[in-house]
């Protein structure tokens, strides 16, 4: 039987041993918190990144952003094909 009273519950968590258990499971603050610990690690060896997109599920519907979009990539659209 593994059973823990205080003080052995006291060191796993003074020694992070808890906290680590949890940074396996996806969606936790523990694997969370190692994804941004791996975040640093990666800007520290490979520098900042010049280039950061996010993208919603709305993007198409942004006339600005399509038709920026469509310029860049040297195409042509209808405004009214836009929004359907």
């Amino acid at each position: 039987k593994q059973t823990l009273d205080d003080m052995q519950m006291k060191f796993l968590m003074n020694k992070d041993m808890i906290y680590r258990h949890f940074q396996c499971v996806r969606g936790s603050p523990q694997y969370w918190h190692k994804r941004l610990k791996d975040l640093f690690t990666m800007t520290r060896q490979l520098g900042f990144p010049t280039f950061f997109l996010t993208l919603s599920c709305a993007d198409l519907r942004w006339k600005e952003f399509v038709d920026t979009f469509v310029r860049h990539t040297g195409g042509t659209i209808k405004e009214s094909c836009i929004f359907e």
